[in-house]
């Protein structure tokens, strides 16, 4: 499960020196081997359209303005508040994409939230990232943003309602680290931090009307 070179090389020129470390492993939902459409499935949860009416993947803005701005956070940033289900004839539906063709068509989901998020990705995060870095291993982890609330809830003992106000940076490295039993020590971005401010703001507002 290794991210393609050209991704490494731009890791390795912008943010490796910041970090002070090398990879041992790293896991992303771009793999080569492996139980692809699981990995995918666990790692970056399934996107499914907040907006049943549209023929199209609706914007954030344009389902704020359908749907009102608190209810469209609502379903973006709660734990336990799924957005409406997509009908299964939907051509949406993750069951008609070939990414899961080997997959069981009855777990795939026709909406979510992060508590199903959290279902999926905290098991195999326990099962096959956990032991690796417990046997000193230095893991990268690159995934869809929901995914990642989900590990930082997870890691950092974040409650059902502080996580509403979790806004993840996209594409900015967050460094972890731990004591042998899986406590966090420390945490940090890397990157100039009056950027990566505006980027959790913008992330933050992506629920906004236009």
């Amino acid at each position: 499960m290794q991210l393609q070179d050209l991704q490494m090389g731009e890791w390795r020129k912008i943010y490796l020196p910041e970090a002070s470390c090398a990879f041992d492993g790293d896991y992303c939902f771009h793999v080569r081997r492996g139980d692809a459409s699981r990995l995918m499935i666990y790692l970056c949860g399934g996107g499914v359209s907040w907006d049943r009416d549209s023929a199209k993947w609706p914007s954030t803005p344009e389902t704020a303005e359908k749907y009102g701005e608190e209810q469209v956070k609502l379903w973006r940033r709660s734990y336990a508040t799924p957005p409406p289900a997509l009908e299964a004839d939907d051509e949406r539906n993750p069951a008609f994409n070939d990414m899961y063709r080997k997959e069981d068509k009855s777990v795939l989901p026709l909406t979510e939230c992060l508590a199903d998020t959290v279902a999926r990705a905290i098991p195999y995060y326990l099962e096959e990232i956990v032991p690796r870095m417990k046997a000193g291993e230095r893991v990268l982890v690159v995934a869809h943003g929901n995914s990642l609330r989900a590990l930082v809830k997870y890691i950092e003992n974040v409650s059902d309602d502080e996580i509403v106000g979790v806004n993840i940076p996209t594409g900015v490295p967050l460094v972890y680290e731990f004591d042998d039993d899986m406590n966090v020590l420390s945490k940090r971005y890397l990157g100039d931090q009056d950027v990566i401010a505006a980027k959790i703001n913008g992330v933050a507002n992506q629920a906004k009307k236009k």
